[in-house]
């Protein structure tokens, strides 16, 4: 096949014409440049926005101040009883049975009746108040109700039930062992076979910071749920994750750290039934693997 010079001449000019287009450069003014920074972070505050207001329905209280203030508090002044083994004025013996690392099997629970407050949590204030209502059995004659605890208390009250209504029984003292970490509630009158008592305790004390009881925690919000507009967004995805942090409040009790968070015969052959209310402000959630009886 033969070619003609103006043949070769047209190839050329084209090829060439394909060669310049490759190697033009796109300049860009500072006007321009301008322009487009300040679109893309329009475009990161608009989404942004969009993302806050689809995540209305987590609502978590935010902690952007990674410190936490030292959690110490001191016993309320109520009218509790004595709480030494001097002020007995019944016969109390200090070393037995509650210098034992196991509990007495002289009384069993029945029921609990869990109440817990978390209304003033804050910055400055991570106490939680509750309150335990123990329905005990009696297996044999004794002055003494002993239970794990590791609070601090407000108030004691042990009553006899009865067909018509409860009898006060008197506490004459109650004892806190540290080494045990028991409580021994010393009463004037001896709790008897075939009766039904009903212990009251009132405490409080300071979320853990040990990972154990009743503890504070934070994470970060699920960025990959619902919110699938921030997936496309990878600048947006490390800001959430490193400056959007919420608090949560989780439980540890298990294999003997139920008695960080309440009082109870916090041993496994201590089984009893249970009933939970939890008291909280409105902006928070309440999740449990129990069945949920009343929301109110």
């Amino acid at each position: 096949m033969e070619y003609n010079d103006d043949d070769e001449v047209i190839l050329f000019e084209r090829h060439y014409q394909k060669q310049s287009f490759l190697r033009k450069k796109i300049s860009l003014t500072v006007p321009i440049c301008v322009l487009l920074i300040v679109v893309f972070l329009s475009s990161i505050f608009i989404v942004s926005i969009i993302s806050f207001y689809w995540t209305e329905d987590i609502v978590c209280h935010i902690n952007n101040n990674e410190s936490r203030p030292k959690r110490s508090l001191t016993s309320k002044k109520v009218n509790l009883p004595c709480l030494n083994a001097e002020c007995c004025t019944t016969p109390f013996d200090p070393n037995a049975p509650w210098n034992q690392s196991r509990l007495p099997t002289n009384i069993y629970p029945i029921d609990y009746q869990l109440t817990l407050e978390f209304h003033y949590l804050n910055q400055n204030n991570d106490q939680y108040n509750g309150t335990v209502d123990i329905v005990i059995e009696v297996q044999s004659p004794t002055n003494d109700i002993i239970l794990h605890g590791v609070l601090l208390y407000s108030d004691f009250s042990v009553s006899q039930r009865s067909s018509t209504n409860n009898i006060p029984l008197t506490i004459d003292c109650v004892i806190l062992f540290s080494d045990t970490q028991t409580i021994t509630i010393h009463l004037i009158e001896q709790l008897q076979i075939g009766y039904v008592y009903d212990v009251r305790i009132s405490f409080f004390r300071a979320l853990n910071v040990h990972g154990i009881g009743i503890f504070e925690n934070q994470f970060n919000k699920d960025l990959f749920g619902s919110e699938c507009v921030i997936k496309l967004f990878f600048f947006i995805y490390l800001f959430y994750f490193f400056f959007s942090k919420s608090r949560i409040i989780l439980t540890h009790f298990k294999p003997v750290y139920a008695r960080e968070a309440f009082p109870c015969f916090d041993e496994p052959n201590f089984k009893a039934k249970f009933q939970l209310a939890v008291l909280h402000e409105n902006n928070t959630k309440i999740l449990s693997n129990w069945d949920e009886s009343v929301r109110k």
